[in-house]
């Protein structure tokens, strides 16, 4: 678990459209965060024992891995027909994604922005499809996206947000340095440029 994914996890837990469902968790890769969403939600989070467990358990299963990981952690798992794969892999392909998790129906991309964890924000989706931009507008405002060149121009305007948390921190440290509360200015200013 990343924190894309706990981004995604807790946008999901606490957003308003939250249900009653389970949102299945893998924690190889960090059991401190998959621990944190547990005790967020304990009613929503489950900590299972391998990424084959989630596979066994769930129709959609997100796959955010580095890049370098990707084909390791894929090849290893045994997807069904029935599955839908959602990739946060960053650069990887759904041609080369759906090779790895065949014979997987169904292969798609998303790029969840950290504000998800707010319900706000865009969140591209290639191929488009009804249940994931269901699903996916729940924690942000999905955009479809109907081929790789349009989701790759996506993916790069997003490094502008590196930039906005910069602006948004230096604003609060300037606020604070005028004499303004740290948790004000900091409610100041991230409330501005959500504005």
């Amino acid at each position: 678990t990343g924190g894309r994914e706990e981004a995604m996890v807790t946008g999901r837990g606490s957003g308003p459209d939250a249900t009653d469902s389970r949102d299945i968790l893998g924690w190889r890769s960090s059991e401190e965060r998959a621990s944190r969403l547990r005790k967020l939600f304990p009613d929503r989070v489950e900590i299972v024992a391998d990424n084959q467990e989630i596979v066994d358990r769930c129709r959609t299963i997100v796959i955010a891995v580095k890049p370098e990981q990707a084909e390791e952690v894929m090849t290893g798992l045994r997807f069904r027909e029935e599955h839908r794969v959602l990739s946060l892999i960053a650069g990887m392909r759904v041609d080369r994604v759906r090779s790895l998790v065949a014979p997987a129906g169904g292969v798609f991309r998303a790029i969840p922005m950290p504000p998800v964890e707010r319900c706000l924000g865009p969140v591209p989706l290639l191929p488009p499809d009804d249940e994931l931009t269901s699903l996916l507008g729940r924690i942000g405002t999905v955009i479809p996206v109907t081929d790789e060149r349009q989701f790759q121009a996506l993916a790069a305007s997003s490094a502008l947000m590196a930039s906005h948390f910069e602006i948004v921190a230096e604003t609060a440290a300037w606020l604070e340095k005028e004499g303004v509360p740290d948790r004000e200015a900091a409610r100041y200013a991230t409330s501005m440029f959500v504005a």
